[in-house]
């Protein structure tokens, strides 16, 4: 009996002992994080290139510190993008895909985008409606509206008032001052549907009232960059362009000013998707995280995109600046990008047709 109890008495001493060590050990060496599967993986993001590329670096760095990954930024143009996934869909060479709104809706329509997962989605209850998708494969990732720039010095110099509607393009006094850019790019298109009221099916119409300006408009800027140059010269005093193209010259010191008329405007967006075979679990992370509010103040602060997480609010200084309001959200007008990508050729050709000398 006595040995058995010195028997028991020894195992117990012994299963203290190791249980101490184990909690010892832990303190020292403590269990390696759920994200430490992803450490040393790279991650290749088709996405934009340049000054954009930058700020989008910048909201990321923390994801590359917590995962343990590297960012492979791969520059091109929303079309280039969805023609690179496209191309190497069976053996997918990228994992996180950047699109704009019209060209996102024909790569989700084709398969190239994989289903977002909730379970490591766990930022996307925070997201604004406008900011949820039916197709459930994509997030945008900082929303953008279509509305006027204007100098306001030379505005106040010449007693003019700010555009309040889309027909003030048409005003006389704009005559010789009005920057406008080519149908290629998305404002201009946003344009043509906003003069007609949102309807699609009148854009027609839209096109041939363009021929007023005929003489007034010297030239449709091939780029956003060359009509910002312009801008800067002063060679353009009112124009129709994009919030986060504008607000950047706001801020810089240019005495130009953003605004959006009456009739409400376009929500344009940049999204960003998980490319369907490719690595799709760090590809959920990734979206996680650009859509959390540490990266979407980045995203604001740095690159003028309108909050798509309702928890982050818009600075007073923006909003002296023309930056617009997330409330003015419930005010935009839906565009079918399908219908736009089909459309755009022959809606571009049409327009240098009505302004050409």
């Amino acid at each position: 009996m006595v040995k058995q109890q010195k028997a028991k008495r020894g195992v117990s001493i012994a299963r203290t002992f190791l249980l101490g060590l184990i909690a010892a050990t832990s303190l020292i060496l403590p269990m390696a994080p759920a994200h430490a599967q992803y450490s040393g993986q790279t991650l290749t993001v088709a996405s934009f290139g340049g000054n954009i590329d930058n700020v989008y670096r910048k909201a990321m760095a923390g994801f590359e510190q917590k995962f343990g990954v590297t960012i492979r930024w791969v520059p091109g143009t929303t079309s280039e993008n969805a023609a690179k996934v496209a191309a190497t869909r069976n053996r997918p060479e990228y994992d996180v895909v950047m699109l704009d709104d019209v060209v996102r809706e024909g790569a989700s329509r084709i398969g190239l985008l994989a289903k977002l997962d909730l379970a490591i989605m766990t930022n996307y209850d925070d997201l604004r409606p406008e900011a949820k998708f039916t197709t459930n494969d994509s997030v945008p990732i900082g929303f953008n509206f279509t509305g006027f720039f204007f100098n306001k010095d030379e505005f106040q110099k010449r007693n003019w008032s700010p555009p309040r509607s889309w027909s003030d393009i048409f005003r006389p006094e704009f005559c010789h001052s009005m920057g406008m850019l080519s149908p290629s790019v998305s404002y201009t298109l946003n344009l043509l549907v906003l003069l007609a009221g949102g309807d699609i099916d009148k854009v027609p119409e839209s096109i041939a009232k363009l021929a007023k300006l005929r003489g007034c408009v010297a030239t449709l800027e091939p780029s956003s960059a060359k009509l910002e140059e312009k801008i800067q010269l002063g060679e353009y005093l009112v124009g129709v362009h994009g919030s986060v193209r504008v607000l950047p010259l706001a801020q810089a010191g240019y005495p130009v000013r953003f605004t959006i008329p009456d009739e409400g405007t376009a929500l344009s967006s940049t999204t960003a998707g998980p490319v369907a075979g490719g690595n799709e679990r760090l590809a959920q992370e990734f979206l996680n995280w650009i859509i959390s509010p540490q990266a979407q103040k980045v995203l604001l602060e740095e690159a003028f995109y309108i909050p798509v997480n309702k928890t982050v609010d818009v600075p007073q200084s923006l909003l002296q600046l023309g930056m617009p309001s997330p409330e003015l959200l419930g005010k935009t007008i839906k565009i079918n990008g399908d219908v736009i990508a089909k459309k755009r050729r022959d809606w571009t050709r049409r327009v240098e047709r009505e302004l050409s000398p």
